[in-house]
């Protein structure tokens, strides 16, 4: 009898421990803790945090886009933040994004506009968006987040967003997952003189792609539209599309060189004063 119960006992202690050991490893399915965005202030991201997935961030460049005008964002006035993400191994992603300053000070006002697939991080502050399990779902091997952004008052300056992304290899534990570090920063804009969005909206279809994919975007007016393609690096590779459109949505057709290589590349469209960028893998 006492053997049984020894046994029972040592059953009980071992589901406790890994009850413990399941919810480090999926405590954060929905959403990173505050303060995991790797900015200067946090320090932190999913990678290097206690219980957290191991390794060191790797930075990549176009995680983060927007609708601010090049000009500069203007005090109090509400843009449009987007993060998108996109591997061809990996169909579940995370995020934590937070717009602050060098000393970690939350700049302008962070609005949720998809409450099924993101929220605040921290109940209070609002300082931090991240992803609720709903958003980390990526079948098509792409996912994109999107929020508002109010601007903070005139004379504030230089705004960073800074923003650290899990992506997942799905295999229910935290070992072997990738975490990548990403940052947007906007100027203010010095003259103070609201310049109509022109850009509101940016998307490609498919992505992963081949050699031919779609440019969808939406023109609050007539302007002259350019897509430029860059490698992972920054470095121009070629332009894709120069010309005026007239307001409205649009959807461009584009057909790569074979010579462009399988590997990861950035979309820039620029319209007027205003430009958003889009990863795009390319198979």
């Amino acid at each position: 009898m006492k053997k049984y119960l020894l046994l029972l006992v040592f059953v009980m202690i071992c589901s406790f421990i890994f009850e413990q050991a399941t919810q480090n490893v999926y405590g954060n399915q929905n959403g990173a803790l505050p303060g995991y965005t790797g900015s200067p202030f946090d320090t932190k991201t999913c990678s290097n945090g206690p219980t957290c997935h191991g390794g060191a961030p790797t930075p990549l460049t176009g995680l983060i886009t927007s609708n601010i005008p090049v000009s500069g964002y203007l005090a109090d006035s509400t843009y449009t933040v987007t993060a998108t993400v996109s591997s061809a191994n990996v169909v579940r992603f995370g995020f934590e994004i937070s717009p602050q300053d060098p000393a970690g000070n939350l700049l302008g006002t962070i609005i949720i506009t998809d409450a099924t697939r993101t929220h605040y991080a921290d109940v209070v502050t609002h300082k931090y968006i991240t992803h609720l399990f709903l958003g980390t779902s990526a079948p098509s091997h792409t996912d994109v987040w999107q929020f508002n952004w109010k601007a903070p008052v005139a004379g504030t300056g230089e705004v960073t967003f800074y923003g650290a992304f899990n992506y997942s290899n799905n295999n229910q534990h935290s070992t072997g997952d990738t975490i990548h570090t990403s940052t947007l920063t906007v100027p203010e804009n010095p003259v103070g003189i609201n310049e109509p969005i022109v850009i509101s909206a940016m998307n490609v279809y498919p992505n992963p792609a081949t050699n031919q994919f779609e440019v969808h975007y939406y023109l609050q007016k007539t302007d002259m539209v350019t897509i430029n393609l860059f490698d992972a690096k920054g470095s121009l590779l070629m332009e894709l599309f120069n010309k005026e459109q007239n307001g409205g949505a649009q959807k461009i057709s584009v057909k790569l060189d074979h010579k462009i290589s399988s590997g990861i590349y950035i979309l820039q469209l620029k319209a007027g004063e205003q430009m958003m960028m889009k990863k795009l893998v390319k198979l």
